[in-house]
């Protein structure tokens, strides 16, 4: 299955490429196939809102050639990121939140506090289960 990369580009130095590079690499050593726009959209410093939404056009159809969406940290700031995640939800396509040395966050604890202590914990040696399960603990404690 094809996945669609995601996340914030205008605004943010060299239009995020770094980031998005990353991220495929990441995700293609572990056996996705990711399309990703920092490969099929030609680089712009400065973008006009009808070259924007020119771009934004040819980026939906990419999208919805492919079976899921992956979305990079940030994506909530990213009209253009906010839009393809809503389009892939109303169709019905997969939807993941990508984070840390390729590690997909499911999408019940996918939110950006949560995501924050995960990659945290991940980095000093919990692992992903683990985690997973003090966060899932701390929130059944929390809102029961």
């Amino acid at each position: 299955m094809k996945w669609y990369l995601a996340g914030p580009m205008s605004g943010i130095l060299d239009q995020n490429y770094p980031a998005f590079a990353l991220a495929c690499q990441e995700l293609r050593a572990q056996g996705y196939t990711i399309i990703s726009p920092h490969e099929t959209t030609p680089f712009q410093r400065e973008t006009d809102e009808p070259q924007w939404q020119a771009l934004l056009k040819k980026d939906v159809i990419t999208l919805l050639g492919c079976g899921g969406i992956a979305l990079l940290s940030e994506w909530r700031g990213s009209k253009g990121a906010t839009f393809e995640h809503h389009v892939a939800a109303t169709v019905g396509m997969k939807i993941r939140y990508y984070r840390y040395k390729g590690l997909w966050i499911p999408d019940d604890i996918a939110d950006d506090m949560i995501d924050q202590a995960i990659v945290h914990f991940c980095h000093w040696g919990w692992g992903v289960d683990r985690t997973r399960g003090y966060i899932k603990g701390l929130l059944r404690t929390w809102y029961n």
